[in-house]
């Protein structure tokens, strides 16, 4: 079962965000408020995929990614910027070379939404099977 943060400092936005997914995903959506509460929930529990809004009060979703992406720990983790407010061509290439995975723009189509989302839990899921067959392939290097 999928784990999805969404974060959005607007309440309204999060939950109908968490409606339109929660029509095509069978997992726990969770949402966050702040990027604040961001950082401090996904350093307790990570989650398969963060849905991130930019424009938020004091640590904006730029500064989310940015942390989330330089962190080893946190790093693999899929994050789709989701706004309505950054929609210029030079906002998209700052959230992406920050090492965001996707970026859509409000209002996104419901169809496009979960076709996204899928696939980024898909890459997810392989990368993470990726890293546990070259783990175990180096420990059985290391027994012989």
């Amino acid at each position: 079962m999928d784990n999805i943060l969404i974060v959005d400092d607007n309440q309204d936005v999060a939950f109908m965000l968490k409606e339109k997914v929660s029509q095509f995903l069978c997992g726990n959506i969770d949402i966050v408020l702040s990027g604040e509460e961001c950082l401090e929930r996904v350093s307790r529990q990570q989650p398969d995929l963060i849905l991130l809004d930019i424009s938020m009060p004091r640590v904006t979703g730029f500064d989310v990614c940015r942390q989330l992406k330089s962190d080893v720990a946190t790093s693999h983790i899929p994050i789709a910027f989701l706004t309505s407010a950054y929609v210029d061509l030079r906002s998209k290439v700052k959230g992406l070379d920050l090492g965001a995975d996707d970026y859509m723009v409000h209002p996104v189509d419901e169809l496009e939404l979960a076709t996204r989302i899928k696939n980024l839990l898909e890459i997810k899921h392989l990368r993470d099977e990726l890293r546990d067959l070259q783990g175990e392939l180096h420990k059985s290097r290391t027994r012989r």
